[in-house]
């Protein structure tokens, strides 16, 4: 017996049941004709009740016109991506991304479709935007002023600095730091890493500026390289 006739043999219903990924088929109506295990577990209903229901049962308002259009176009051919968010049995809001695919059986067409929940995943993504989002307000809204650059060109500053020098951040962006005093100017090229770069490890460097009205300020600053 060849391996061919072999894997035609296999129960695939066992083998759909023991995949990761949630697999279920739809009719051009969006009702459930067939989910497997992962399915049931994710959604907390049953494979009798899931098959008395639609997908859109389980699919929150905000998403329903587009589930609509995924099932339209996967029933007249088409292939979709997509992520969007699904609701469980108990009420709790789940994020999915899956695929949906045509499938043909009898004459009569239906859509396969197969997702992985990625709750977890979302939920990191938002925590590490809001702690960059915190980050951010707390160097922007900073009392000392901060001044980034790169290659020796001015890449980014927070209120405080462009208070200090009377510049504003547009006047600033993207120049070399034209408002250090010629006498200190090769100073701070080392401060801004010069030809080989700044360490890691901060160093402290004073120097001083020129403001936008023409007065020479001191500055005094810790510059470290950062990646």
């Amino acid at each position: 017996m060849d391996k061919f006739s072999t894997l035609m043999k296999m129960n695939w219903k066992e083998i759909l049941d023991k995949t990761l990924a949630g697999v279920y088929i739809l009719d051009s109506e969006g009702r459930f004709v067939y989910v497997n295990d992962i399915v049931e577990r994710a959604t907390r209903y049953t494979k009798e009740e899931l098959y008395k229901m639609d997908i859109f049962k389980i699919t929150i308002p905000e998403e329903l016109e587009k589930a609509k259009e995924y099932l339209e176009r996967t029933i007249k051919g088409e292939t979709v991506f997509y992520e969007t968010r699904y609701v469980r049995k108990n009420g709790e809001i789940r994020w999915m991304w899956g695929f949906a695919s045509p499938l043909e059986i009898g004459g009569e067409k239906y859509s396969l479709g197969s997702w992985i929940d990625v709750t977890r995943a979302k939920r990191l993504e938002n925590e590490l935007r809001n702690r960059e989002e915190f980050y951010r307000a707390l160097i922007e809204e900073s009392l000392s002023p901060i001044c980034i650059t790169q290659k020796g060109k001015i890449s980014y500053v927070n209120k405080a600095f462009e208070e200090f020098t009377g510049y504003s951040r547009d006047e600033m962006i993207g120049k070399e730091l034209f408002i250090v005093h010629p006498e200190d100017k090769e100073l701070a090229k080392k401060c801004v890493g010069g030809e080989e770069g700044l360490e890691r490890n901060p160093e402290t460097y004073s120097f001083r500026i020129i403001r936008k009205d023409g007065k020479v300020r001191w500055l005094t600053i810790r510059a470290a390289k950062i990646t």
